[in-house]
């Protein structure tokens, strides 16, 4: 939080405001978890992605609030060097970004 400057401390106590900064967030996952999800599955895994992919739906509807932008999936790996882009055989566990605004980024 932050008052606003000045020398009446009766009107600082009423006009506290709270001062957000925009923030970027990773999601992450394991690889070795998406390309689970990613395999046809038989009977036991479309129930649990469907429940999945409701709750995060529900999820991201109760704080839309808080997105200042909402982000969206990364994509593949890549490598950029001077001698061009390749896409490495190892991959990092992060699926998702967005930008959320925030008080805080000390929670």
């Amino acid at each position: 939080m932050s008052l606003p400057r000045g020398g009446d401390s009766a009107a600082t106590a009423n006009h506290l405001e709270v001062q957000y900064e925009e923030v970027s967030g990773l999601y992450l996952a394991p690889a070795k978890v998406i390309e689970e999800w990613k395999r046809p599955s038989r009977s036991k895994g479309r129930r649990p992605k469907k429940k999945m992919q409701a709750d995060w739906k529900k999820w991201v509807t109760d704080h839309a609030k808080m997105f200042a932008d909402m982000g969206a999936g990364v994509g593949k790996t890549k490598r950029v060097a001077t001698q061009g882009v390749s896409c490495p055989t190892p991959r990092n566990d992060i699926m998702l970004y967005a930008i959320v605004e925030a008080d805080s980024t000390m929670r």
